[in-house]
């Protein structure tokens, strides 16, 4: 198996807007031992300190309750570890299914497998994906009525109902006009 050593160095600096005089914090910043993963040294400096406290919490790991109770406007927080990784040897467990509707298996991971309601309503794929009807039309677009339609249609103001505007009389009209040959 091979390993590997890391050093992490994680600073935080909190700059205030005016004098403070207390400062209480909970720092979490020393990385856990587990199977894997050991620390093999670990230093948290704060700046300026009056005391502190560390414990262990529910999860294992350390916690440095901290106060500083000098005037500052800056509070410096620097923590400094070495932590050594492994490779662990991967465990194939052949469980079947009798192995998942076994009934302690369902009372050992019970809040994993209870049942959830499902959606209450069919999800929309997102605007990017959505693809407009004309986009999937083949061949050439529909006719549009220019009926009703106040501010695109060709008709002026001036014409009530709808109704195109008269056409133009002179050349521009006697150009546009189709002829017949008999």
């Amino acid at each position: 198996m091979s390993s590997r050593r890391h050093r992490i160095v994680h600073r935080t600096t909190m700059r205030y807007d005016g004098e403070v005089t207390a400062a209480h914090n909970e720092l979490r910043m020393i990385p856990v031992s587990e199977p894997g993963q050991t620390t093999l040294e670990a230093r948290v400096r704060v700046r300026p300190l009056t005391w502190s406290n560390v414990y262990e919490d529910h999860w294992g790991t350390q916690v440095m309750s901290m106060e500083s109770q000098t005037p500052h406007e800056v509070l410096e927080i620097e923590a400094t570890s070495t932590v050594e990784r492994t490779e662990l040897p991967v465990e194939v467990d052949a469980a079947g299914w009798d192995v998942v509707r076994d009934e302690r298996t369902r009372d050992r991971l019970s809040e994993f497998l209870a049942q959830t309601p499902g959606p209450t309503r069919p999800r929309r794929s997102p605007p990017w994906r959505r693809s407009s009807p004309t986009s999937r039309r083949r061949g050439p677009l529909p006719r549009r009525s220019w009926r009703g339609c106040t501010r695109c249609s060709p008709t002026s103001a001036a014409s009530p109902g709808g109704r195109r505007p008269p056409q133009r009389s002179g050349s521009a009209a006697a150009g546009s006009a189709r002829t017949s040959r008999t």
